[in-house]
């Protein structure tokens, strides 16, 4: 059991920022434009999900129900879409990835694509006695104590799958529209704490379970790209600050990439190859 699980609320504060229910302003000539879903500038996004918008300045959240439902169903526009672009847009800058924590207090952040495997290695990590800090935003800061991981509140997206081997109740999951998975709330370990390793899992379609190191110099794009989830912060008025803050991550914490085959299970072996990462 690597409860507490519970129903998430609905999101009403956005990175500190009251979230205003109403009509949100319709879409412009951007230098972003996403599948007619995201319009986006250095300085405000707007994404239309069809029953549900968002509209995110650094300083306001808009949010638009069209639809019976809406409300909840598309909650994750605020807590997820929304949170992670205001802390964009103020340059706090954060890896797309899950954040756990080893059973000595290493933290490691699990990076990768939508169903490569992050939530079922995180799963199989609680269940070896690791906590569990945040789901899909991690902010991390380098300073003169290093690079360290703030975890950011919100609830966790799982498929059923990953959701009864953690022993969740899937009646408390929220569906999530067009995906196969529902969201929970899970206590998290919220200590900001020296970011240990990044690993990218993936899925290669062949062989057996592989770790292989990434150089620095490599590691930046992959780095830069997951703090990028829309392509906002490599537009102009952002790329300097982004690329330094990735140049400073990619240096000081090693990242790795964790390639499995498609179509196996393994599960179990993923973990292994992320517990050895920090062993010892």
């Amino acid at each position: 059991m690597t409860g507490p699980w519970a129903a998430p609320p609905l999101t009403r504060v956005v990175v500190g920022i009251p979230v205003v229910e109403g009509p949100v302003p319709g879409p412009w000539d951007a230098m972003i434009r996403l599948e007619d879903t995201v319009w986006a500038d250095h300085d405000r996004l707007l994404f239309d999900a069809g029953d549900a918008a968002v509209h995110v300045t650094a300083e306001t959240v808009t949010f638009e129900a069209r639809a019976p439902g809406a409300r909840e169903q598309h909650d994750w526009l605020l807590y997820a879409t929304a949170a992670r672009t205001v802390l964009g847009f103020r340059r706090r800058f954060n890896l797309h990835g899950t954040l756990v924590v080893s059973p000595e207090g290493a933290a490691v952040a699990l990076l990768g694509a939508s169903l490569a495997g992050k939530s079922t290695t995180t799963m199989a990590l609680l269940r070896r006695g690791w906590r569990f800090g945040c789901d899909d935003i991690v902010e991390v800061t380098v300073g003169a104590d290093g690079v360290v991981a703030h975890p950011v509140a919100r609830p966790i997206h799982l498929s059923d799958t990953a959701a009864r081997s953690a022993g969740a109740d899937l009646v408390l999951g929220r569906d999530l529209p067009g995906r196969a998975k529902r969201a929970y709330l899970l206590d998290g370990d919220l200590s900001p704490r020296r970011l240990a390793a990044m690993v990218v899992v993936g899925a290669t379609g062949e062989g057996a379970v592989e770790t292989l190191a990434v150089d620095p110099l490599a590691a930046l794009p992959v780095v830069a790209a997951s703090a990028d989830r829309y392509g906002i912060l490599h537009l102009p008025e952002h790329r300097g600050p982004l690329l330094r803050w990735a140049a400073d991550v990619s240096r000081q914490v090693p990242l790795h990439e964790v390639r499995r085959p498609a179509g196996r299970d393994t599960v179990e072996a993923v973990a292994d190859a992320v517990a050895d990462l920090v062993s010892g």
